[in-house]
């Protein structure tokens, strides 16, 4: 698999939702409501941290806590790990773990999960 530099484009929210939802399918999403402290953090993280910091390459290493090289799941599930709570993810002794887009809820410990609150398909 060829690495990207993830800091060469970045979409709006807006564009995001267009693309995806256009072509019959749709966007679940999902919000971690029971600690939307631990959220923004998360989120204050990417951003600041991961996005405008780090800017790491696009790849599907299976090193778990490998910030160096990541992908779409991954991110998210780093997100939390580095900027806002252990407790809120389960983790993996070996660090080889991929983390899948469809399983990502699973990957949180009990009591963080985060509440499937909608679909969006236009």
């Amino acid at each position: 698999m060829s690495e990207m530099n993830l800091g060469t484009q970045q979409w709006t929210k807006k564009r995001f939702f267009d693309y995806y939802t256009s072509r019959g399918s749709y966007i679940e999403v999902y919000r971690m409501t029971s600690h939307p402290e631990y959220a923004k953090e998360a989120a204050q993280y990417a951003y600041n941290d991961m996005y405008k910091t780090d800017r790491p390459v696009y790849n599907l290493e299976p090193w778990l806590y490998q910030k160096e090289k990541s992908y779409c799941s991954k991110y998210v599930y780093l997100a939390y790990w580095f900027g806002a709570a252990h407790a809120a993810l389960k983790r993996f002794i070996t660090g080889f773990h991929y983390i899948m887009p469809h399983h990502l809820i699973y990957d949180f410990s009990s009591g963080y999960s985060p509440a499937d609150i909608y679909k969006v398909t236009e």
